[in-house]
């Protein structure tokens, strides 16, 4: 499922309905990984990876495909830390940790290989 940085900010209660007519995730628009470092302005679409209604979702920025994982912390959205993201080589190690203080276990084909 993708989301838009709109999506994920203004509606944190709703979950996106998925189109079950299409199978198919849009292309990625390529990797600026070395390019620049992304903010949250810089990144146009997200995969959503895990999501509880109104409580936490977790991303990774698609358009740009770079590596760069955004947690939000969706009751929490309209103040400072309401989302925290990740950057860098070791980043996905960084949001599985992260998650693991909370008790979330995502599956290990988000880990790092």
């Amino acid at each position: 499922m993708f989301r838009s940085s709109d999506s994920i900010f203004k509606t944190p209660w709703r979950p996106i309905i998925p189109n079950l007519s299409s199978n198919t995730a849009p292309p990625p628009a390529g990797n600026h990984y070395s390019d620049f470092t992304p903010t949250l302005d810089d990144i146009k679409l997200w995969e959503e990876i895990y999501y509880q209604s109104g409580h936490i979702g977790v991303y990774a920025a698609w358009d740009p495909f770079v590596e760069f994982y955004m947690i939000t912390y969706n009751l929490f959205l309209d103040t400072p830390a309401g989302y925290k993201t990740f950057f860098g080589d070791n980043c996905v190690d960084e949001v599985i940790e992260e998650l693991s203080k909370i008790g979330i276990e995502l599956e290990t084909s988000l880990t790092k290989t």
